[in-house]
């Protein structure tokens, strides 16, 4: 039963009246991506915003659907694998304060018990769903709670039933939900909240199926008590309410924001994700024409219209496949020859294939799994691709970790630790923890990394044995700044090279010390010419303390 409050329904509903313009606007591109990227574009509902229904008749290409499975496939692998460690709770080093030692094994044990508990439950299934999602419509949303009966669960929302808003930073932190329930439905899970109308028709076998539009707002709360686990006082306020009836039927609260919602790409007009995929539809709308065109030439080919005797007028001529057409009273019967070439066709197809594939980043993967991956490319070629395009893929990892991975993970640990399964941290709020990622593609790039260094040392090495072997080229070419270039080139980071001041400072140091080294070498060539067990030569100094 839900507790009384003086939250205002109508103005709620004015909210989402206000936020459901900017997410119509949207809707009719999300429309498109979904025709052409998802397999199952035929249950895409109809909507109120006006948008164009396009012909589910036509022959759709299915490198839209593969390239965007590839890539959330992908993604998601890189970045979660159940049972592997992939994150780790940080403290700054100015707010561990007494309590160091305590505190680092409490994030320790924290993040392997939100580790094992996020394993037992749908959040894999959940995830991946959702990158599906964040992939083709380039903003994914994942709702999650404590369920008192389930524990952790995890939801993934269709951004196209949500409106979205942001704070002053550009983070989401409201998220308006539509869902439809019926009146049965609805009296199950409210009772004697339900508007009237409800509960009257919920007992009308007739009305109790009838659906009603209910919404569900989650929104920062002005007035919350950091110290109260009132759910009517905590920091985000939870409403639903019947849309239709502007009723409000349940309210209460959270601790954290419930949604990670994050976004491929971002910009300051829209809280919704831009990215490859609106920039796809281009090359699907070319692809699909040429498919069409592809399977008219080859019906032509197969089944050629077909000209005999008799009179027809020129404009009653029939081309469409398989025609037949009386033409000249003293023509053979002849096949039309469509001059059509088809090869031409295809390749210009396939590398149309290929421009989506680049767009989902599906060659960055397989340049990551390795060279054995690529056939008949150079090493050299991999690691241009390698360097380029993670240099394009890293800011998309870096906002998933930031608008997906993060909130949810301290969202986790806020509700786990709530609901007793983790200890409170002993000296910091949790909202101030920072969350470290050693995914699998962190992993790889790192490797890559290693490699790439590894590489650019053998290369420098090689430079410097030839110049030593050649004294005019030691005099013709600065070979410090050759190798420094080449270090650039190979993305070895700045890090890792010494200034020129510097590596001036280390040879002078290493001259000098060898020059110290060749000083004592000789000193010890001259005491080795003394033999200490020669007699000493009559009348010597040597001989006369011997006689004393």
């Amino acid at each position: 039963m839900y507790q009384k409050s003086d939250t205002n329904p109508e103005e709620l509903v004015k909210l989402y009246e206000s936020l459901k313009v900017d997410r119509d606007n949207m809707y009719s591109i999300w429309e498109e991506c979904r025709f052409y990227f998802n397999s199952e574009k035929q249950l895409m509902q109809p909507n109120n915003s006006g948008s164009k229904q396009i012909e589910q008749s036509t022959p759709l290409n299915p490198v839209g659907y593969d390239a965007s499975m590839r890539f959330a496939s992908g993604l998601f692998s890189n970045t979660y694998s159940a049972g592997d460690q992939f994150f780790s709770f940080k403290v700054s080093q100015a707010q561990l304060g007494d309590n160091e030692d305590q505190m680092k094994d409490w994030a320790i044990d924290a993040a392997k018990t939100c580790m094992d508990r996020i394993t037992s439950t749908n959040f894999a299934i959940t995830a991946y769903d959702m990158m599906l999602s964040y992939s083709r419509l380039n903003t994914g949303v994942m709702y999650f709670e404590w369920n008192r009966d389930k524990g952790l669960v995890f939801r993934e929302i269709p951004v196209t039933d949500c409106c979205l808003a942001e704070d002053s930073e550009g983070y989401v932190n409201i998220v308006i939900r539509e869902f439809e329930l019926t009146n049965r439905q609805a009296y199950q899970k409210w009772g004697e909240a339900c508007h009237p109308s409800v509960k009257e028709e919920a007992k009308d076998v007739d009305k109790s199926n009838k659906k009603i539009k209910y919404l569900h707002f989650v929104t920062p709360r002005k007035d919350y008590k950091s110290d109260s686990m009132n759910k009517m006082d905590m920091p985000f306020k939870s409403c639903y309410v019947n849309l239709e009836k502007k009723h409000l039927v349940e309210e209460g609260g959270y601790s954290y924001f419930p949604y990670a919602t994050p976004r491929f790409l971002h910009n300051k007009q829209m809280p919704y994700g831009r990215g490859q995929s609106f920039t796809a539809l281009d090359v699907m709308r070319v692809l699909t024409k040429m498919g069409e065109n592809i399977d008219d030439g080859v019906e032509l080919k197969v089944n050629p219209p077909i000209f005999a005797f008799g009179n027809v007028e020129e404009e009653d001529i029939d081309l469409q496949p398989g025609g037949f057409n009386h033409f000249g009273v003293d023509s053979k019967i002849e096949h039309y020859q469509a001059a059509i070439d088809l090869p031409a066709a295809d390749a210009r197809e396939i590398r149309k294939e290929q421009e989506v594939r680049n767009l989902f980043f599906n060659d960055v993967f397989i340049t990551i799994e390795g060279e054995a991956a690529l056939k008949n490319v150079t090493a050299t070629a991999i690691d241009f691709l390698r360097a380029e395009r993670i240099q394009a893929l890293l800011p998309i990892v870096n906002r998933l970790y930031d608008e997906f991975y993060s909130p949810l993970l301290k969202g986790v640990l806020q509700i786990l630790v709530e609901n007793g399964e983790i200890p409170p941290p002993p000296s910091i709020d949790i909202k101030n923890l920072r969350v470290e990622f050693s995914t699998k593609l962190d992993q790889k790039l790192k490797l890559q990394d290693s490699q790439q260094i590894l590489q650019s040392l053998m290369e420098v090495q090689q430079i410097y044995t030839q110049m030593t072997e050649s004294t005019d080229l030691k005099h013709l070419i600065n070979v410090d700044e050759i190798a420094r270039d080449l270090f650039r080139n190979k993305n070895v980071s700045p890090k890792y090279i010494k200034s020129e001041d510097e590596t001036n400072e280390s040879r002078s140091a290493e001259a000098q010390a060898m020059q110290a080294q060749q000083n004592q070498q000789m000193m010890m060539e001259k005491v080795g010419q003394a033999d200490p067990l020669r007699k000493p030569e009559a009348g010597s100094m040597v001989d006369k303390l011997g006689e004393l």
